[in-house]
């Protein structure tokens, strides 16, 4: 029987998964909150399968992925977030990922991700395409590279509405932290208004 590990800090989302795993035959092994626990269970237990978010508390699931597969940890990882561009994506799968699923609209495809990554394949949305600023002096893609993973995290909360005190809870740090990531975002794409961030963010896919 194939054994999961579950890595995220939303109770409903851990127990969505897990009544999925148990209802397909795995044995979920274990949860846990933080990149931290994670981390420490991990080194000292290698489960078949970890399916872990990205907006945990630290270090958060791309900087836990990272460091497993650095650490040459052998089992497949399923990222399972609210975050659902293909920038994260791409992220998810440079740092070491075998799937990527969005909560918001592919929880159905949970039972289908377990079974590709467990057998040896990855599963990942389709490639959405990348925009071009309206002037077109640089393809956006090329823009968004600068942003940092946390940047990027960032942007997408704005994108959707959230605001800055909302955004600091998700991601578990200080207003004032949000704000600072805010302004480098801003500098970085050459923007001086919210409204452009936004705009900017929806061409790009990541609201």
């Amino acid at each position: 029987m194939s054994t999961i590990f579950i890595v995220d800090d939303h109770p409903v989302s851990q127990l969505a998964v897990q009544v999925v795993a148990n209802g397909k035959g795995y044995d979920v092994v274990g949860t846990c909150d933080n990149g931290h626990d994670a981390l420490v269970y991990l080194r000292n237990h290698r489960p078949d399968l970890v399916v872990i978010d990205i907006d945990i508390p630290p270090p958060d699931g791309l900087e836990v992925i990272k460091r497993l597969r650095e650490e040459n940890y052998p089992g497949g990882i399923i990222v399972l977030t609210t975050h659902s561009d293909q920038h994260f994506v791409d992220r998810v799968r440079a740092a070491g990922a075998n799937g990527f699923i969005s909560k918001n609209n592919q929880l159905d495809a949970l039972a289908d991700a377990f079974r590709a990554v467990l057998n040896g394949y990855e599963f990942f949305p389709q490639r959405q395409s990348s925009s071009v600023r309206p002037d077109g002096i640089q393809p956006e893609k090329d823009l968004l590279s600068r942003l940092s993973n946390r940047e990027l995290q960032v942007l997408g909360y704005i994108a959707r509405g959230e605001l800055l005190v909302e955004i600091a809870e998700k991601l578990h740090v200080s207003n004032k932290s949000v704000s600072t990531y805010k302004r480098r975002i801003m500098e970085k794409l050459g923007l001086s208004k919210t409204l452009e961030l936004v705009e900017f963010a929806k061409r790009n896919h990541l609201a």
